[in-house]
């Protein structure tokens, strides 16, 4: 594949990746699971196991985020085509989730009506007849600050938490 080849596929990739967010933040159910390949596999979302299918997946996110503001933003993406029909990516995210009541949010923090995260997409991407699809996503926490009446507490010490995961060192370059 030529170069010129490998930055088209990315340019698809990334404005699949932007209808995701747009369609989490807008609560579009309908364009959320037109983005997934049909066997895609999920980690890192709270509820949701690896052997959630696309449908579930949407239908737990949509039930969890009833009634929510989300502010998804991506950047400092690495994209790496792997064959004219598979590709992976690492994107950086920060979200905004806030619920119209405390303790919906964080169980630590009963008070918080929600959250401020960061972390990392780790994905894989399936090229068909339909275009570029996720078959693949991992989400992966590198820190939550909670929001108290939708203000960051800068009570919170992120340095008392040691449960979130860490994003893959090698995960472009794994098979």
């Amino acid at each position: 594949m030529s170069t010129i080849e490998d930055l088209l596929h990315i340019k698809e990739i990334e404005f699949l990746k932007s209808r995701y967010c747009r369609a989490i933040d807008n609560k579009e159910w309908d364009l959320l699971p037109t983005l997934f390949a049909d066997d895609a596999r999920f980690e890192g979302f709270s509820g949701i196991t690896n052997s959630t299918t696309a449908s579930e997946f949407v239908t737990l996110i949509s039930r969890a985020l009833e009634g929510t503001i989300t502010v998804h933003h991506l950047h400092q993406h690495e994209i790496r085509i792997v064959n004219a029909n598979r590709a992976k990516g690492i994107w950086a995210m920060m979200d905004y989730n806030e619920w119209p009541t405390a303790g919906a949010a964080l169980r630590r923090f009963a008070e918080a009506t929600g959250y401020c995260g960061y972390g990392f997409y780790e994905e894989t991407y399936r090229r068909s007849d339909t275009g570029w699809r996720i078959d693949f996503m991992r989400l992966v926490r590198i820190r939550r600050d909670p929001l108290i009446g939708g203000v960051r507490d800068y009570r919170f010490n992120p340095f008392e938490r040691r449960d979130h995961s860490q994003p893959s060192r090698d995960w472009l370059n794994e098979p």
